[in-house]
């Protein structure tokens, strides 16, 4: 059986010539962070620095909730989940101002109950990684728990 071979992070966004200069986007930063993960043996530090250029995420688990914050880790588990690593890790309990999880990456919220942060958090069932953009990041960094 031939060895699975994935290209590094360099190679992926390397051009072979100018004109093919596009960055991946941060949902496809965190499925090469996972790659480099899965890999035998494991690219850690690879995967590590790729994440670094991912900003903050929205989360969503099969039992735990929605979360926010650093996303430092990220694998696949089973079940089709991801298991990750947040830092400066928010839980979020309910919220106003946005219908889908996909509106809170995008927009943040109005109001809600937002945990106050903890350093990290370990996180075995996501089913979704939500990138969040800079507006959603503000919105949910002044939310507090009402």
């Amino acid at each position: 059986m031939a060895k699975k071979i994935t290209p590094t992070h360099a190679e992926l966004i390397a051009p072979t010539h100018a004109a093919e200069l596009i960055a991946p986007t941060h949902a496809e930063l965190i499925m090469i962070a996972i790659d480099a993960v899965e890999d035998r043996p494991p690219r850690y530090a690879e995967a590590r620095a790729i994440l670094a250029d991912v900003p903050v995420v929205l989360i969503r688990t099969r039992d735990a909730g929605v979360h926010f914050g650093k996303l430092t880790y990220v694998a696949n588990a089973p079940g089709g989940c991801y298991r990750v690593v947040l830092v400066a890790a928010r839980r979020i309990w309910n919220w106003t101002g946005a219908n889908t999880l996909h509106e809170i990456a995008l927009r943040g919220i109005k109001s809600g109950r937002v945990a106050e942060p903890i350093e990290s958090i370990a996180l075995p069932q996501v089913i979704e990684i939500l990138p969040c953009t800079p507006d959603a990041i503000q919105s949910l960094e002044k939310q507090q728990w009402r």
